[in-house]
């Protein structure tokens, strides 16, 4: 072989010591990573499954429903209202959503929202969205 040969394949074989050691690097990274979010979720997980007051089921039911109109309309602000009625398991939150029409202009919509939280099952069902 050639100088230069001998030469590219040297410079080939360390591309390839390099490749391999940021590669390692990398997967470990991702390896720890991977345990962090696994410890996140489980402690999550255990903080969902006790009982939560009404106050803060309220503010679930907020967030879910503002999360189902968000689908619907993308752009949209969502203002809750003070009023809101909870029976037993059931919220319902009212409020006003302010998005664009097919034409682009902003318009102002009232809407309720009802939704059923099982907290037995750590489970919730959206019932009732209306946008008016």
């Amino acid at each position: 072989m050639t100088k230069n040969k001998k030469k590219s394949w040297k410079v080939l074989f360390a591309i390839f010591i390099v490749w391999a050691i940021v590669h390692l690097l990398t997967g470990l990274f991702e390896e720890e990573e991977k345990n962090i979010n696994t410890q996140k979720s489980q402690v999550e997980t255990t903080q969902n499954t006790t009982k939560k007051a009404p106050e803060d089921l309220l503010w679930f039911a907020k967030f879910q429903c503002e999360k189902e109109i968000k689908a619907r309309i993308p752009s949209a602000k969502v203002h809750f209202r003070q009023d809101n009625y909870i029976n037993g398991n059931s919220y319902t939150v009212y409020g006003t959503v302010d998005g664009q029409n097919a034409f682009g202009a902003m318009v102002r919509q009232n809407f309720g929202c009802e939704i059923i939280i099982d907290q037995e099952n750590d489970k919730f069902q959206i019932t009732d969205l209306l946008i008016e």
